[in-house]
């Protein structure tokens, strides 16, 4: 900070000196000299260094070097009302060049409103990068001008988009202009994140000097760097965009290691924080949105962390992102799943099922197979079956465990084929049918008529014909027969529910039935 101080400081007196003496006197050029070696030592702590200006101001970052309210005979002012919005000095320039640029602003007229970018275009300085603004007769506007040191080289509508922190947030010397001038002019701070982003890319696509395009690169970092402390998300999703832009065209080798090198900036441990903190700690829907986006970049590594929000979050949009997110994750990474799968309980073990059952993925099944013998987690129960090939699944309908056989009748939903049909009618014909626990008895009725052929009708003639002893349960099974029997819309079904509505224990489900027939 002293020494960019200084920089500007000497600056600023040895254009002072230079206008009252009309030449470069031995003071001017003491100024000269004390103003580039602070320059020099600047660079070396931080790199190129970019100066906002402003009405009265000029200003490094949020900090402010050289302040002036005189205003007519103000600098900072003077070059305000030139279009002069920003300087970058490049890391290379030598003091010829930084003693021609002190005395191009010395011999300007403080009181004039034009000539000074044109005499800047016509020095071409090499290592000296102005960003201006123009006045556009016939409109309450400004326009971004673009400023080409060498055509064939580089646009500069660059540098001086860098963020500005201030107390109000991450502001831009682009911002200022259109706060203060132009108030018809829709400049808000991600158009002002575009012509940054999109200025890199232009100079990165016409500089072909390797220093210079490195000191692109590191202004560039920089500012990644700057927006991942200061909560810039919106600029670190386009930064992403970009960089994968570029790395996919770019061949030269020490750029491409550049932007590799940014490009992992994005997902450091204070970059992942900075995502989570977004998604849990604002109610911008846009940028959670962002985050989550930024989120991906960060994969595998980040499942701990995501299911640790899904804990805690309550918004229902913002909950299906996540696991839409780590479904994705999932799918490269399957066995992270069964690790996670095995240590998870309550409702992160829930989700986690959910996204199983989402893939449909044969891959779980002996991992899920465990939780059929321990715990009474339904869903995991349920998720097994549901992934189970259906060959398979009918072999547990005879298994010893009620609670597994249910599970696995109720996920057949409905009957394939003979094979299943012989299976869930011997079931329903043998003696044990009656013996049966309740439930049980209720889902093979109710599978039996989904086949609707002539032999389930005999099953549950046979069923219905069945003589007990005014045992309750068999009053509640032919209930049972009934209602199932009413799912098959047939006049044989119809004939056979119809023969019982003078049965008294069967008398109301009957009449259920018939009305349900003669609505359909």
């Amino acid at each position: 900070m002293g020494n960019l101080n200084s920089f500007v400081q000497q600056l600023i007196k040895a254009v002072k000196n230079y206008k009252l003496s009309k030449k470069p006197s031995e003071e001017t050029k003491l100024f000269i000299d004390q103003s580039y070696s602070s320059l020099l030592s600047s660079q070396a702590e931080i790199g190129p260094i970019v100066l906002v200006i402003n009405e009265d101001k000029i200003m490094h970052d949020s900090d402010i070097l050289f302040e002036d309210p005189k205003r007519i005979t103000s600098l900072p002012l003077f070059l305000y009302r030139n279009g002069i919005r920003s300087f970058t000095f490049l890391e290379g320039i030598n003091k010829k060049e930084f003693s021609e640029f002190v005395e191009l602003l010395a011999r300007k007229e403080y009181t004039s409103n034009i000539g000074l970018i044109e005499d800047l275009w016509g020095r071409k300085f090499e290592n000296i990068i102005y960003h201006a603004v123009e006045k556009t007769e016939g409109y309450d506007s400004f326009k971004i001008q673009e400023i080409v040191k060498d055509r064939k080289r580089l646009s500069a509508k660059d540098l001086s988009i860098f963020p500005v922190a201030t107390e109000k947030g991450s502001l831009t010397a682009l911002e200022d202009t259109a706060s203060a001038y132009a108030p018809k002019l829709k400049i808000n701070r991600k158009n002002a994140q575009n012509l940054l982003l999109n200025s890199i890319r232009d100079i990165l696509n016409f500089e072909r000097n390797p220093k210079k395009r490195m000191q692109i690169l590191s202004l560039f970092k920089s500012s990644v760097n700057k927006f991942i402390s200061s909560g810039g998300i919106s600029f670190l999703l386009r930064s992403k965009g970009l960089l994968e832009s570029l790395m996919d065209k770019e061949k030269e080798q020490q750029t491409r290691k550049a932007l590799y090198d940014i490009y992992d900036l994005l997902s450091t441990k204070d970059a992942e924080e900075l995502y989570l903190y977004a998604l849990t700690s604002t109610e911008d829907k846009t940028i959670k949105k962002e985050a989550l986006s930024l989120l991906v970049f960060m994969g595998v590594d980040i499942v701990d962390d995501l299911l640790n929000v899904l804990e805690i979050t309550i918004d229902e949009g913002l909950r299906n992102a996540i696991i839409s997110l780590l479904e994705g994750i999932f799918s490269y990474h399957k066995d992270v799943l069964v690790s996670q799968l095995e240590l998870a309980s309550g409702s992160t073990l829930h989700v986690l099922l959910s996204i199983v059952e989402s893939s449909g993925d044969t891959y779980f099944i002996p991992h899920l197979k465990p939780f059929l013998r321990k715990g009474e987690n339904r869903k995991a129960k349920k998720v097994f079956f549901r992934i189970l090939p259906r060959e398979e699944m009918i072999k547990y309908i005879e298994d010893p465990d009620i609670s597994i056989r249910l599970l696995a009748l109720e996920e057949m939903k409905e009957i394939w084929g003979e094979e299943e049909f012989n299976i869930i009618a011997d079931r329903v014909k043998s003696r044990d049918f009656w013996h049966y626990p309740e439930e049980e008895r209720k889902v093979l009725l109710d599978l039996l008529a989904t086949l609707n052929v002539p032999e389930t009708i005999e099953i549950f003639k046979n069923t219905l014909k069945k003589r007990h002893l005014s045992n309750p349960d068999f009053y509640k099974t032919k209930r049972f027969a009934i209602e199932s029997l009413s799912k098959i819309k047939s006049k044989e079904a119809f004939s056979l529910i119809s023969q019982y509505k003078n049965v008294k224990y069967l008398k109301e489900a009957v009449e259920r039935s018939l009305r349900n027939y003669e609505r359909h």
